[in-house]
C-alpha cells in the first residue's frame, strides 16, 4: 500500500520502419513513445488511464513529491500527482561521433537507390497531439497523433508556407531554449579537441 512501482523504458526500438534499425538517428514514435505504467500508493491516486502528455523527466518531480523532498523541481519536470500541466514534450537527437559511420553508410545507400536520407534531429509533441519533426537537412514532417500514434501521414506537404514558417520559428525558439545548437556544435568537434 505504501509502494510506488514504475514500469517504463529509456527508448523504443526500430525494426525496419522507415528504413531504421536499432535505436539511433530517429525521433519517430517507435523510438520515443515508451510505456509508462505507475502504481501509486493507494492513498495518492486512483487506478485508471491518464492520457496526459508526459515525459520521462516528469518522474523526477513525481518522486520528489512522493517523498516530500525539499529539493527544487526543474522547470522541465512536472509531477504526475498534480493536474496536467505539460504543454509540450521535446525530443532531440544530438549527433554523437560514434554514429557518423552509420549515418554516412545510410546516406550512401540511399543515394545509390536514388533517395535521400536525412534523420530527424529535433521534435516537439503538443498536448493537442501535433508532432513536428525537423530533419538534419532542415525539412519538416508534421503528424496529427490524434489520427494514430503510428506516423503514417506526413501533413507537411499539405500545409501552407505560412504555417510551416510558424512551425520553424517555434522549433528555433525551442532549440535556443534547450541549448540544442550548442550541444550539436560541441558534438561536431573531434573528441581529442574538446575541452576537458
Amino acid at each position: 500500500d505504501d509502494t510506488l512501482v514504475i514500469i517504463t523504458s529509456d527508448h523504443g526500438e526500430h525494426f525496419g520502419e522507415r528504413g531504421h534499425y536499432t535505436h539511433i538517428l530517429s525521433l519517430y514514435n517507435e523510438l520515443i513513445w515508451v510505456p509508462l505504467i505507475m502504481r501509486f500508493p493507494r492513498r495518492l491516486a486512483r487506478p485508471g488511464l491518464d492520457r496526459r502528455l508526459a515525459s520521462l523527466t516528469d518522474l523526477y518531480a513525481t518522486i520528489l513529491d512522493l517523498v516530500d523532498s525539499p529539493l527544487p523541481r526543474p522547470e522541465t519536470s512536472f509531477s504526475l500527482l498534480d493536474p496536467p500541466r505539460r504543454e509540450l514534450a521535446l525530443a532531440q537527437c544530438v549527433y554523437p561521433e560514434m554514429w557518423q559511420t552509420y549515418l554516412a553508410s545510410k546516406q550512401k545507400l540511399s543515394q545509390s537507390q536514388g533517395e535521400t536520407f536525412s534523420p530527424p534531429v529535433f521534435a516537439v509533441v503538443t498536448d493537442g497531439g501535433l508532432k513536428i519533426i525537423e530533419k538534419r537537412d532542415g525539412g519538416l514532417e508534421v503528424y496529427d497523433l490524434k489520427e494514430g500514434m503510428v506516423e503514417t501521414r506526413d501533413l507537411a506537404p499539405t500545409l501552407s508556407p505560412e504555417v510551416l514558417a510558424n512551425y520553424r520559428r517555434l522549433l528555433t525558439h525551442l532549440k535556443t531554449e534547450t541549448g540544442f545548437q550548442e550541444a550539436a556544435a560541441a558534438m561536431q568537434v573531434p573528441a581529442d579537441q574538446r575541452a576537458a
